[in-house]
C-alpha cells in the first residue's frame, strides 16, 4: 500500500476518535445504548491506528532498522497508555467536568490527524527488488 494511503488511514482513525470524544464531551444522554455504541466506535478510532502505525514505523526503518523502530513505536504506545488515564483524571479533577477531559482527548486526536496530514508522506520507504516483482 502506498505511503499516502497508510497515512490517510491514520488520519481517518484519529479524526474518528476526535469526533466521538467531542460527542461524548458535549452531547448528554440518559440512554445506555448511545454511549455503548460511541465506546465501540471510539475503540476503532482511538485504537484502530495501532496496526497501521507499526507498519509505517517498520517501513520507515527499512530492512536494517525496522525492528528498532517497531520497538520504539511499541514503547511510545505503552507510554501513551500509561499516561493517558492519569492525564484524563487530572483534567477531570482540575475542571470537575467530564466534558473538559473528553475535549482535551478530542484535541489530542485532532492534533495527531493534523500532524500525520502534514508529515505522513515525508517518510521514504524502501522496496527490495525481490519484493517489487
Amino acid at each position: 500500500m502506498p505511503a499516502r494511503r497508510w497515512s490517510l488511514l491514520v488520519v481517518l482513525t484519529s479524526a474518528l476518535g476526535a469526533v466521538i470524544f467531542l460527542v461524548d464531551a458535549w452531547v448528554p444522554t440518559a440512554q445506555p445504548v448511545r454511549p455503548a455504541l460511541l465506546a465501540f466506535f471510539a475503540g476503532i478510532g482511538a485504537y484502530g491506528w495501532v496496526g497501521i502505525y507499526f507498519i509505517i514505523s517498520a517501513e520507515a526503518g527499512g530492512p536494517m532498522r525496522s525492528g528498532l523502530l517497531s520497538g520504539v513505536s511499541f514503547a511510545a504506545i505503552m507510554v501513551g497508555l500509561l499516561a493517558g488515564a492519569p492525564i484524563f483524571g487530572l483534567v477531570l479533577q482540575a475542571s470537575d467536568s467530564y466534558g473538559a477531559a473528553w475535549t482535551v482527548f478530542a484535541a489530542l486526536s485532532g492534533v495527531v490527524a493534523l500532524v500525520v496530514t502534514g508529515f505522513g508522506a515525508a517518510i521514504h520507504r524502501e522496496c527490495s527488488p525481490a519484493l517489487a516483482r
